[in-house]
């Protein structure tokens, strides 16, 4: 995992990840309206064979105010916590994520026909570089000041999370996307984010049981 020091190159190597997204998901919104009918999650064409949708639905959106929330979203996650994992895995991790919240719809959620957006994987995103910071003991020593702020920023999201879950969509969500959020991918976003954190944070600690073991 890269959340150990961090240094300017590799602060500015972790930006090829988001700007990549910034451009795949600009460059999917502005294709001809025949190719994004094949793109969005869509459990029929799901059911007919097209498993592609299960991730290309995540990365376009319903309009540019859609779009540009999102990507302040994503921009906002980097600033913060980019160079804290790897780009390697990141990229996993949304991938994970998008494939994750697919069947979660498609298990879940029989009612919901089609869905877009990155907002599901954004919240899973965040979710899972916290939990590999909140419950890493050597982070909290570090950086005690920032270890504090990934706490509460882990409550907000569970918090919010809740919220919606118990309150529907928050109205200025709504108006903003320009169409109806779908909470659920949220909730699922940040289900699988966890879970995919304490993997890490696992892995992370076996790697460094091996390497005492072999420097002995």
């Amino acid at each position: 995992m890269g959340n150990v020091k961090v240094n300017p190159g590799h602060r500015i190597r972790s930006w090829a990840v988001p700007i990549c997204i910034v451009i795949l998901c600009a460059g999917l919104g502005v294709i001809d309206g025949q190719a994004q009918k094949i793109l969005p999650y869509n459990r029929s064409a799901l059911e007919a064979g097209e498993a592609w949708r299960a991730l290309t639905g995540h990365f376009i959106h319903l309009g540019w105010s859609h779009y540009f929330l999102n990507m302040a979203g994503l921009i906002a996650v980097w600033s913060l916590y980019g160079p804290y994992l790897r780009p390697a895995l990141w990229v996993a991790g949304f991938i994970g994520l998008a494939l994750g919240i697919s069947v979660g719809f498609y298990l879940r959620n029989p009612e919901l026909i089609q869905y877009v957006g990155l907002s599901g994987a954004l919240y899973g995103a965040l979710a899972m570089v916290l939990v590999t910071l909140v419950f890493d003991r050597t982070e909290r020593r570090r950086a005690p000041v920032f270890y504090v702020g990934s706490w509460v920023l882990l409550t907000y999201v569970i918090f919010r999370i809740s919220y919606e879950q118990l309150n529907g969509q928050i109205g200025f969500s709504t108006r903003m996307t320009g169409g109806n959020v779908v909470v659920d991918a949220h909730l699922y976003g940040v289900i699988i984010g966890i879970i995919f954190g304490f993997f890490l944070l696992f892995f992370k600690k076996k790697s460094l049981k091996n390497n005492m073991i072999g420097a002995k």
